[in-house]
């Protein structure tokens, strides 16, 4: 940009596909802090303290979460209901905590009345003027879902070649358009970023270049980086380390909380590093690590 025209702040990927039933995608998610969390619920936040009711946060709480309780807990306040009524039971009053509670006129619970208990049971309810909603903790959101602006600042740490794109967004294209064992293709490779990412996040890859300058500086790069050691979950080795990492608190899933209430460590289709898939690192990365693309 120059002083006679309209600064550029931005750069545009192009992303296409040959159909759209062809094109895959992963959601992503950034990491965010319980400041980022409180300014996404505001009004519905609420925080639990052991032996006391759950309550809204202050002003001040909302406006320093640091000054909770180490052990306090927050969540937001998730309708229960859905619209129409239900002809299989699930407009029936339900009783909680010795007062029954019943949806408003043409709604219906979200879950059958086995589901309601099993909720009432986990301590998932919550009543606030003669209404029940779902409790949703902010641990249990897996980060903000990405979306087209890239609001964070990419740019190469270290140089290798003399155009070269940041390796952050590429594995952020790489997570988000591509499963483990896919194959990744760079026509125009010039330091090898792609890759190099390609291989550490287990894809397969081709790449090429026109100049012998750009293909020795990829080679280079290639053969002296470091990168995870994976397992086919199809091999005696990656069958045994599933199991293992099904057993192991290790393994860190984030959980899609829902009305009907999955176990921390379930397979979910919130997040795609929940989700099952054919690789398996045996550094035992969180698999939230996978979702945001840290």
């Amino acid at each position: 940009s120059t002083s006679a025209r309209l600064p550029q702040i931005a750069d545009y990927l192009l992303w296409y596909a040959k159909s759209e039933e062809a094109m895959r995608y992963n959601q992503l998610y950034e990491p965010h802090s319980r400041r980022d969390w409180l300014d996404s619920v505001t009004w519905a936040a609420m925080v639990e303290i052991p032996d006391t009711e759950a309550r809204p946060l202050t002003q001040e709480e909302f406006d320093k979460p640091e000054l909770l309780p180490a052990d306090a807990v927050l969540f937001r306040r998730m309708r229960i209901t859905s619209q129409h009524q239900s002809s299989t039971g699930r407009s029936e009053p339900f009783r909680w905590q010795g007062i029954e509670y019943q949806p408003l006129h043409d709604e219906q619970w979200r879950v059958d009345a086995a589901g309601m208990k099993r909720l009432a049971d986990k301590n998932r309810l919550f009543a606030s003027s003669g209404t029940l909603s779902l409790k949703i903790y902010d641990y249990e959101s897996p980060g903000r879902k990405i979306n087209n602006m890239w609001h964070q600042q990419m740019a190469p740490r270290d140089l290798h070649y003399t155009v070269e794109t940041a390796g952050s967004a590429i594995e952020r294209c790489v997570l988000m358009a591509t499963d483990p064992g896919d194959l990744v293709l760079d026509v125009t490779c010039g330091g090898g970023t792609t890759a190099f990412v390609a291989e550490r996040l287990g894809r397969r890859w081709i790449t090429t270049d026109t100049s012998l300058v750009a293909i020795a500086i990829a080679r280079q790069r290639l053969l002296s980086g470091t990168y995870n050691w994976y397992h086919l979950q199809d091999s005696a080795e990656g069958a045994a380390l599933e199991q293992e990492l099904e057993r192991s608190e290790r393994a860190q899933d984030i959980p899609q909380v829902t009305a009907t209430i999955q176990r921390r460590g379930s397979s979910t289709n919130g997040c795609r590093g929940c989700r099952r898939r054919s690789w398996r690192t045996t550094k035992r990365w969180s698999r939230s690590c996978w979702s945001t693309g840290r």
